[in-house]
């Protein structure tokens, strides 16, 4: 550089009026110049505020009321206000006060002031270029000349109040803010003012809002033992907790209200009407003031919140490092003391200013809203931090806190990036977390001691109390703070890490319980553990919860083995509980770690009691099970087992093979049952060698198994039963080889079977443990010769059921002469007789349905008719319908034609025809119809299976079959909710060449008559309208009757661009409205 100023230090010129306005004016948020103001006034000790709005006439003309205001009596006037004033009655401004006026930056040295950097005075800029300030008979005035800032003092008639004058900006010069947003901002800000109780708003010298704020007795809080209360820097320490009962009363008057707000409310009442919506959205509407109401005399509504202030005092410890940085940067220590506190609204009051919303929608409450006092739990509006007035920082949680922050220069957030205040902020947040968890331990405790002993959450006796418990803890679930996202992290740190317990209280299935004895739910233990307590489920959409962000030590575990033992070894099981537990356990087995002791472990533990039969069980007493592939299907629930087997009940749905190895269980053979049936142990009614109802019924069990059983198991069988009289027969229970069949009883002198031979495997059993058919041939000869008890065809037909005289008979002449007859009588052979030479008296079943199903139509309609002819005197007992599922032989018709079809494609309800399932032909009789057990319908896996596959493709055969199967039962609600997601309804798509558009139920909705034609819900949702009986169908497959805001949301974020020309069809004319439609949508997700 060069000239005589060459080497000369320069002073750095600011451009104060930039300066003002781009730094020291800006504030991020509405009404910023009341908030520093009321703070100044707190600080100065002031108990009363006032703030007026003055017109230029008034301002000019009048020290006191304008006298000629009163002539305006329909709302405030919507006139240009000239001035705003804001006056307060605390403390005189000191010679030290007018100094720090003058200097920018010179922030208050008292440590219990709030100011910090000395320019929260500089908001008033943000609307005036010339404030005024009176105080104690001074004047001091502000202005600009040119770039900077000159003052000039004076001196005014001596009163009462401190008074902030400013004349407006000619672009600040409009009406009266809105009232109503204006008292909400007052009642939040009021909150933690530590003097002022009163806030008074006029226009020209008449009230028109007033704010008084009430406090009750503080009650002192023990500190937990269990707590630190000390920051990890040892900065900080909480002496003392107290709690004190808070409230605030908000009146204004109805002229006021009329004005309505700017602000949408936090919730709507429905989205009958989105369109109806966003226009109310675009003007206030409220109801007009009483006609009784004018300016000098208005109608007053009052409006009133309660809530606790929870307050920490907390004692300063800083190190000089830290003491000497904060001076450095905010010109004064820190406070040796101060209070912090956190705002706790119950679950009662909320509901009440919820209430009030909605019986207001338009206005909502004048708690809630922007830089409102009460937050909207998992919402639009949320708490904030609050240094004497409020931040934009909010906190994460449902409660604003207040402590000695320090913020950044516009209060925008506190300061968590410099140096030592970022320490001191850090250290003042843990104070928070443990307030934060104080207030949640101490609040969710009362839960716990109030809940019923013994009350299940979904119980009536706890419905009120799970709704303050699920409060609560939405009330303390952290979600990202903004515009710092650190505030929310560092203040769930401090929540989780301030106690020392290893016990955190969550609301269970069982009530309040510490999330140690907490579980996750699962489907897996729902069936068997019923004592240990468990969260509640939550379904997608649910709000997050306080549950999500557990750490570690906290964090609610998965069910444990031990948990299971635990539980087993206090209770006996039921039923199914016994079920689901041997279920679970053959599950999971083989994912256990040293499987046999902890098997050991759950066998010692269980205990049940079994309803049939009545029985007291302990598994460590159990070796042995029923085999569901031999036994198990023959015995009712109140046939006799060994006490060492368990009942077939308990296993019959376990994977059999998996049985041994996870269980090391045997199964229970037929010789193990038929010993215990002989043993001592028995009881009377299941002795077989006592009851002979009751052996009938294990002859039957043993007929229907014979055939399964090993030759070895036989053989065991036999000689075991060898001896024991246990054969039920007209002459009591006999030994095998003492009983006989009834066609050997020629004589009437016989011990005969009483079993029921209707089933031929029944004789095969009991021919295997010795039952005879034949007497010894001679015997028989030798009481012929002495009897006359018996005749010629008895006779026949015994020597016919003994193979020894089969050498008797002539066949060429089937003639058999008895020269023992008495009279000599000649008998022609009986067709039983032909039998017993091999020739077959019919065809088999397995023969005859095989040609019923023969491609000649000739031939299968004879074997048919010869099947329903000899049904039931030939094949009603061998057939079952499971051995012929396969096989084509039952006549139908499919689609008009006659065809043949399976067991399990043919029905005998013809409606299914519709639906393209086979139908019984009419020609087959009713009666074969029932002895064929043809089902009336298909399943529901074949009717889903039709939807999937053939699914109606136009309006009318939609309809058909909708209204087909709303008078249908064959389809479960896990069904219908598989067919919601199926394209099955037919919607008709007008420029389409196509044919109507397929889409699942749950993609539409029924009607859409109730909205006009162009209404928004009829461009971007698809209605149809089937019928009543129809629809009554789409209803059970979740097809809606009208769209909610989850739908909305669904289709807007499904296709963004879709929705705009949907809902833009003007195009640019209409965009306006789609904006206002967004903006709305936007607002109710947060809310909803």
């Amino acid at each position: 550089m060069e000239g005589k100023d060459h080497g000369r230090k320069k002073p750095v010129k600011v451009n104060q009026r930039a300066l003002v306005d781009k730094v020291l004016a800006r504030y991020p948020e509405d009404f910023t110049v009341f908030r520093e103001l009321l703070q100044n006034g707190d600080d100065a000790k002031a108990t009363e505020v006032r703030i007026e709005f003055q017109t230029s006439d008034y301002a000019e003309h009048s020290v006191g009321a304008n006298d000629n205001a009163n002539e305006i009596n329909d709302t405030i006037p919507n006139l240009e206000l000239f001035k705003w004033v804001v006056r307060n009655n605390g403390e005189h401004f000191k010679p030290s006060d007018w100094d720090r006026l003058t200097t920018i930056g010179d922030g208050n040295p008292d440590v219990q002031k709030i100011g910090a950097f000395g320019v929260g005075f500089y908001s008033v800029f943000s609307v005036t270029d010339s404030p005024l300030v009176i105080s104690g008979g001074k004047s001091l005035s502000i202005s600009f000349e040119e770039n900077q800032l000159y003052t000039l003092d004076d001196t005014c008639p001596n009163s009462e109040w401190t008074s902030i004058e400013m004349k407006l900006k000619e672009d600040m010069r409009g009406p009266v803010p809105n009232p109503f947003d204006l008292a909400r901002f007052l009642a939040a800000t009021m909150t933690f003012m530590s003097r002022v109780e009163t806030t008074s708003v006029f226009f020209d010298g008449r009230a028109f809002l007033k704010l008084a704020k009430f406090r009750e007795v503080p009650t002192g809080i023990a500190l937990p033992s269990d707590m630190r209360p000390t920051s990890a820097k040892g900065t900080m320490g909480i002496k003392t907790v107290s709690v004190v009962p808070q409230g605030i009363t908000v009146k204004v008057t109805d002229l006021a209200l009329a004005a309505g707000t700017k602000i949408p409310p936090a919730q709507h009442a429905g989205m009958e009407n989105l369109a109806d919506v966003s226009a109310k959205s675009e003007a206030s509407m409220v109801a007009p003031p009483s006609r009784a109401s004018t300016l000098d005399h208005p109608s007053w509504l009052t409006y009133t919140a309660r809530y606790f202030v929870y307050s920490a005092e907390v004692l300063i410890s800083a190190s000089d490092d830290l003491r000497n940085g904060l001076h450095a940067m905010t010109k004064k220590s820190p406070p040796p003391r101060f209070d912090f506190e956190m705002v706790y609204f119950s679950k009662e009051e909320y509901d009440a200013i919820a209430a009030e919303e909605k019986r207001n929608p338009i206005l909502g409450s004048v708690f809630r809203g922007p830089q409102g006092l009460l937050p909207l739990l998992n919402g639009q509006y949320t708490s904030r931090i609050f240094i004497g007035q409020s931040t934009a920082q909010t906190t994460g949680i449902g409660g604003h806190l207040s402590g000695r922050f320090i913020p950044t220069v516009e209060r925008g957030s506190i300061d968590l990036t410099n140096g030592h205040i970022a320490k001191w902020n850090e250290e003042l947040l843990y104070v928070g977390g443990f307030l934060a968890r104080l207030v949640y331990e101490r609040e969710i405790k009362k839960i716990q001691r109030a809940w019923p002993e013994g009350a299940l959450t979904d119980s009536q006796a706890a419905a009120s109390l799970k709704d303050e418990a699920t409060y609560i803890m939405q009330y303390f679930t952290f979600h990202t703070s903004t515009p710092d996202a650190k505030v929310s992290k560092i203040l769930e740190d401090g929540f989780f890490r301030c106690s020392k317990s290893v016990s955190f209280p969550i609301l269970s299935n069982s009530g309040i319980r510490d999330t140690k004895d907490v579980r996750q739910p699962d489907e897996k233990f729902s069936s068997f553990m019923k004592v240990r307590p468990i969260l509640l489920r939550t379904v997608p959409g649910d709000p997050p919860s306080l549950i999500g962000s557990l750490p570690n030590q906290y964090v609610v575990r998965q069910y444990m083995l031990a948990d299971v033992v635990g539980e087993l070894q206090g209770r006996t099981l039921q039923d199914d509980e016994m079920v689901g537990l041997l279920r679970w356990w053959v599950d999971v087995y083989e994912t256990v770690t040293n499987h046999g002791k902890t098997l050991s472990e759950l066998k010692e533990a269980t205990k049940s009691y079994s309803r049939t039969p009545k029985r007291e069980m302990s598994l460590v007493n159990i070796f042995k099970f029923v085999d569901s592939n031999i036994i198990g299907p023959q015995l009712r629930p109140d046939d006799a087992l060994p006490p060492d087997t368990i009942p077939w009940s308990f296993t019959r749905a376990l994977a059999q093979g998996k049985i041994t190895p996870a269980l090391s269980w045997e199964p229970m053979t037929v010789v193990d049952w038929l010993t215990y049936l002989i043993s001592p142990q028995v009881d009377s009614a299941h002795d077989i060698r006592k009851n002979a109802e009751y052996s009938n019924r294990v002859v039957f069990i043993l007929a229907n198994i014979w055939g399964m059983l090993s030759d070895e198991l036989k053989s065991e069988a036999q000689e075991l039963m060898e001896d024991v009289a246990w054969i039920a027969t007209n002459k009591g229970l006999q030994r095998g080889s003492e009983a006989y069949f009834q066609e050997a009883d020629v004589f009437r002198d016989l011990p005969v079977i009483t079993a029921n031979l209707f089933d031929p495997q029944v004789a095969t059993v009991l021919a295997e443990f010795g039952v005879r058919k034949q007497l010894d041939f001679y015997d028989l000869l030798a009481k012929a010769e002495k009897s006359h008890t018996w005749s010629a065809v008895e006779m026949i037909n015994y020597f016919i059921s003994d193979p020894r005289t089969e050498g008797l008979i002539e066949v060429p002449n089937m003639v058999l002469v008895f020269q023992i007859v008495p009279r000599h009588l000649q008998l022609t052979v009986p067709d039983r007789w032909l039998t017993k030479l091999g020739f077959l008296r019919y065809p088999p079943l397995q023969d005859l349905i095989r040609i019923a199903g023969s491609p000649d139509a000739a031939v299968r309609r004879a074997a048919f008719k010869y099947l329903s002819d000899k049904f039931d005197e030939l094949y009603g007992v061998d057939y079952q319908p499971t051995n012929y599922k396969d096989m084509q032989f039952i006549p139908a018709i499919k689609d008009g034609k006659g065809c043949v079809g399976t067991h399990e494609e043919v029905y005998k309800d013809s409606s299914w025809a519709m639906m393209g399932f086979q139908i019984v032909c009419s020609s087959v009789e009713r009666k074969i119809i029932e002895r064929l057990r043809i089902r009336d319908a298909p399943s529901a896996e074949q009717v889903i299976e039709v939807f999937r596959e053939r699914p109606p493709k136009d309006f009318s055969t939609a309809t058909e079959w909708f209204a087909f199967l709303a008078t249908k039962q064959v389809l479960s609600p896990g069904d219908l909710q598989q067919i919601a997601y199926i394209p099955i309804v037919p919607v008709e798509e007008p420029t389409s060449q196509d044919g109507p558009r397929l889409v699942p139920p749950r993609a539409c909705f029924l009607g859409g008559s109730q909205y006009p034609e162009e209404h928004l819900h009829r461009r971007i949702f698809t209605f149809v309208d089937f019928g009543e009986r129809a629809n009554k169908f789409l209803e059970a497959c979740r097809v809606k009757t009208k769209p909610d805001c989850s739908d909305i949301v669904n289709v807007l974020i499904k296709d963004p661009l879709d929705f705009l020309k949907k809902t833009n069809p003007g195009g640019k004319e209409d965009l306006e409205k789609y904006v206002i439609l967004y903006r709305i949508v936007s607002l109710l997700i947060v809310n909803t």
